[in-house]
């Protein structure tokens, strides 16, 4: 079976781990040992590597570099062949091929780190649900007075750009409809759950409310592939990890059932759905968060193509 490791978000600078990746600092890089060939490599024994499965979760990092399949001047075949094609394959369908009704989900704070990836994902998801910080930035776009919190008023003109197209794409957009809003950004904080328009001058939005959790759950218990980046709220301070756990956890449970194929990567991404206990339950989690961004702005990965390339079948005698 697949060896599970530890997640390790951050490399505390210690003299634990191996020595050979200790340039691994975060979950959205993992460090990879070269490959020396054969069925079983240093791959497999590398503890530094931020995954719980190398079959499911290191197959996006190691193919957004083209030296992965050109290193010592091999085919792409003999560096991964079919087994790392198949399973990137099995990802990319979340994205390129996938089996409707699709959901997105999107979260993080900033809507300008992600305006490529949501511009690709409204041309190709049934539902996009948007939470986070960058859901302020929609909801200011809208109108809706998100009071002291996080969101970026310059990109209204882009949020509103988005939900037209989304529209005329055939793309729902689900956002918030209830807020935890506080006035003090640090854990176990008194909160109160709130309709969007009643935000007050000075409270800050930090998580979704139960109402709006619900409506994900709805979206998701009807979707049968799920693509998942970012969280939906402050999750790294308690309480406000609640909607990332309450969501990631569903998923996990419509995943178990046979479902849902849900596909989830990013460095926060994983932090979230380690914190909640479900890392292991979804179909594919990519452990690069930048690899997992291109894939999800439509571009090609180095690796992934090669994989592919290597496993598709010859014409001609």
């Amino acid at each position: 079976g697949a060896l599970r490791l530890r997640l390790h978000r951050r490399w505390d600078g210690g003299r634990r781990g191996c020595a050979r990746t200790r340039r691994c600092r975060t979950a959205g890089e993992p460090a990879l040992p070269p490959w020396r060939g054969g069925e079983r490599s240093r791959l497999r024994r590398c503890p530094r590597t931020a995954c719980r499965s190398l079959r499911q979760r290191c197959v996006l990092g190691r193919a957004s570099r083209p030296c992965v399949h050109d290193r010592r001047g091999g085919a792409p075949a003999e560096r991964g062949g079919a087994p790392h094609a198949g399973r990137a394959g099995g990802a990319r369908q979340g994205v390129a091929a996938p089996e409707r009704p699709v959901v997105a989900v999107v979260g993080g704070a900033k809507v300008s780190t992600k305006l490529a990836i949501l511009a690709n994902l409204i041309r190709r998801v049934d539902r996009l649900v948007i939470g986070g910080a960058m859901a302020n930035t929609f909801l200011h776009a809208q109108g809706v007075a998100v009071g002291a919190s996080l969101h970026e008023p310059d990109l209204a003109a882009d949020a509103r750009r988005i939900m037209a197209e989304a529209e005329g794409a055939g793309c729902a957009i689900v956002l918030p409809t209830d807020v935890a809003v506080t006035q003090e950004f640090r854990e176990g904080a008194e909160d109160t759950v709130t309709l969007v328009g009643d935000v007050p001058t000075n409270g800050m939005i930090l998580d979704l409310g139960p109402e709006t959790c619900a409506r994900i759950e709805a979206v998701l218990a009807e979707a049968r592939t799920l693509v998942w980046n970012g969280p939906l709220g402050a999750f790294e301070i308690a309480p406000f990890d609640r909607a990332t756990t309450t969501c990631a956890r569903a998923a996990a449970r419509l995943t178990g059932a046979g479902r849902l194929l849900s596909v989830a990567g990013g460095g926060d991404t994983v932090a979230a759905l380690q914190g909640a206990g479900v890392l292991g339950a979804f179909s594919y989690v990519s452990t690069a968060g930048g690899a997992f961004l291109e894939w999800l702005e439509g571009r090609t990965l180095p690796g992934v193509a090669a994989l592919e390339a290597s496993v598709a079948p010859k014409s001609g005698p």
